[in-house]
């Protein structure tokens, strides 16, 4: 691979083919649920039992959060995902 790895990782992670990926999705839509939501970051991340300056790193893209804390997360902001079945089959 050529290049800076960690650009070229970015780029893995958030485009397939052109497409953007499930997983960027998921953390946009949760990024979106948290900016709409009336507390503030500090109340948030106290019920979601995150760090407050992690979930602030979460809220403006400059960083990431684990799977269970993001788990959290979306418990604390009333925040559910459902896969829609597969009209194909």
């Amino acid at each position: 691979m050529s290049g800076n790895p960690r650009f070229w990782k970015k780029k893995c992670c958030v485009w397939v083919h052109g497409v953007v990926s499930m997983a960027t999705m998921l953390v946009e839509s949760v990024r979106q649920a948290l900016k709409s939501d009336p507390r503030s970051l500090p109340r948030i991340a106290a019920a979601a039992g995150i760090h407050r300056i992690a979930l602030w790193r979460f809220s403006v893209g400059k960083g990431g959060l684990s799977v269970q804390a993001l788990d959290r997360l979306c418990e604390a902001l009333g925040v559910t995902f459902t896969q829609k079945e597969n009209p194909d089959g």
